[in-house]
């Protein structure tokens, strides 16, 4: 899962300044846990997706070819 830091109207805006690169990786690992959703499948059935044990929290810049 990638979560971007995009401001409230989308990529051409900047992130609140509240939400900064030392704040979120906690967010991140907080919430983690607390993850999942149910899916209902016609071939099998009910089953509830969740990540699993590892998490990998770190920063990753956006270079000039993905940032559009």
């Amino acid at each position: 899962m990638v979560i971007r830091l995009d401001g409230p109207d989308g990529s051409t805006q900047p992130p609140s300044p509240r939400t900064t690169t030392t704040v979120l990786p906690g967010a991140v690992r907080a919430a983690a846990p607390r993850l999942g959703t149910t899916v209902d499948s016609d071939a099998v059935g009910e089953r509830e997706l969740a990540r699993g044990e590892q998490l990998d929290v770190r920063e990753m810049a956006a270079s000039a070819a993905t940032a559009n």
